[in-house]
């Protein structure tokens, strides 16, 4: 005996005739079977504003398929059966329509699993990413190298663009930091934090490492300039992660160091290479730094 699919359609402007696939029905050995979709944002998203009464409907033809229930649109219908289906199948015309029943030689069951596969397609969220402290640290010496981009020549840009150099401080001489520019004195730095991760207590770690580096060497080099690029909790955060990460914000700034968020950092750059001029900078194949500044 064959069976016989049918594709519930939900059609929110009859005039325009745009159609989105919302559930599948099979039927044809006395049994009707059906399947929705089981997430309606994508059905939202289409222009259906209101899918309660699709979710209604669809809970209801489940139901009635198994003799449970009545199927709404039918009235003085006292049993849901194929025949009832196929009424409405080819009289229906308002926001719930249906395709032409076509038949199949394979059984009921594997129709329907098939077809749910083809023809309903469910909502996937897009999964964010989390950025870590290496990506903040690795967005903060892009961004500095990205700022001397048709300034320099490569060659002269790696020795001016120390990455992952050890600055000192007044109390360790050996701070490890991200990124920092200088021939002879160190100009500027930059270090990344990332607030993305929900793991507390590495964010509490990352933080309080970087606050001790950051104060310590500001207090050594005094004039250096110092930005710390800072990327923000997401959304589902928890409050304790967003008030480290306001804590984090206000620390850096009492000591001396400009938290920047990503959009800001490239602007920084460039105020700070355009506060002195690159032809003084005696540019030369040594790679180290004198007056212990590296």
């Amino acid at each position: 005996m064959p069976a016989y699919l049918t594709i519930v359609q939900c059609v929110p402007d009859p005039v325009i005739d745009e159609r989105i696939n919302v559930g599948v029905i099979v039927y044809g050995d006395g049994r009707i079977r059906s399947r929705f979709v089981s997430d309606w944002k994508r059905v939202r998203s289409f222009g259906v504003e209101d899918v309660e009464f699709l979710k209604d409907f669809a809970d209801r033809l489940q139901h009635a398929g198994t003799g449970q229930g009545v199927l709404p649109g039918m009235p003085g219908v006292a049993r849901f059966d194929e025949s009832a289906l196929e009424r409405i199948v080819g009289s229906w015309s308002n926001a719930i329509q249906f395709t032409e029943p076509r038949g199949s030689l394979r059984d009921p069951d594997t129709v329907l699993e098939d077809a749910a596969k083809r023809f309903l397609r469910e909502h996937v969220p897009s999964r964010r990413v989390i950025r870590t402290r290496a990506t903040a640290a690795a967005l903060a010496r892009e961004t500095v190298e990205r700022g001397f981009k048709g300034l320099l020549d490569q060659r002269k840009v790696e020795q001016l663009v120390r990455k992952n150099p050890e600055l000192p401080g007044k109390l360790d001489d050996h701070h490890r930091i991200d990124v920092a520019v200088g021939n002879g004195n160190w100009r500027f730095a930059a270090h990344g934090l990332s607030f993305e991760l929900h793991d507390f207590d590495q964010l509490e770690s990352d933080y309080s490492r970087a606050a001790f580096a950051v104060s310590d060497i500001v207090q050594r080099i005094h004039d250096l300039k110092f930005a710390v690029l800072l990327l923000p909790p997401t959304q589902d955060a928890t409050p304790k992660i967003c008030r480290l990460y306001e804590r984090a914000t206000h620390t850096f700034e009492r000591a001396g160091a400009e938290p920047l968020s990503e959009s800001s950092l490239s602007d920084w750059v460039e105020l700070q290479i355009a506060g002195f001029r690159l032809n003084e900078l005696h540019l030369s194949p040594a790679s180290s730094h004198p007056n212990g500044y590296g």
